[in-house]
């Protein structure tokens, strides 16, 4: 059905929103605390353990929702990383707590984006439109690359360092819950 793939692309809108945003910007951000390797440390760690979690996912027994739930969650926590560095004072707690966010934010992708496919393939059971419900999808997840960056200026260019990270990990939270209240519970079973 159209709705439900409308229903997860805005799911996937709001999380990378506040994602795309992050992922943007952290490095410079580090930097301007001095922290150089820290940015770049986390998008390694992140994208490293996502390779080794896709082949993971598939073998997930848990309904996609749920898969979709946990993932969101989890890149709230690295998202949320960003707010706490700048009340720590030792570097490799710093380069510890980043690498944990990143850590975790990774291995959730694999199974967040194993989850988005199965999902839509599920909701979308008219074969001659599932190039339409994926293209509903893919319009909703792409507009979320315009609504970082109108995120990441806003937030920056108004408040301080704080604030921008507290409102991508409300982003991310406001995601979990989306997901809890307008996606249908798919489990892999069905699939």
């Amino acid at each position: 059905m159209a709705i439900e793939s409308a229903k997860l692309g805005v799911f996937f809108f709001i999380l990378f929103t506040a994602y795309l945003s992050f992922q943007n910007i952290v490095t410079h951000v580090y930097e301007e605390q001095g922290l150089s390797g820290v940015g770049p440390l986390n998008l390694i760690v992140n994208y490293l353990s996502f390779l080794i979690s896709n082949t993971l996912a598939v073998k997930c027994k848990i309904s996609f929702k749920a898969q979709m739930f946990i993932g969101s969650l989890a890149y709230t926590v690295n998202l949320s990383s960003g707010i706490f560095v700048p009340y720590i004072e030792s570097h490799a707690l710093i380069y510890f707590i980043v690498a944990f966010g990143g850590l975790i934010g990774g291995v959730s992708a694999g199974f967040l984006w194993v989850s988005q496919g199965g999902y839509l393939r599920e909701v979308c059971k008219e074969k001659n439109k599932k190039g339409k419900y994926n293209a509903i999808f893919s319009f909703l997840l792409s507009l979320s690359s315009l609504s970082a960056g109108i995120t990441t200026t806003f937030f920056l260019g108004y408040f301080d360092r704080q604030i921008y990270f507290k409102a991508l990990s409300t982003l991310g939270l406001l995601s979990s819950l989306y997901c809890v209240f307008f996606l249908k519970n798919i489990s892999q079973a069905q699939s």
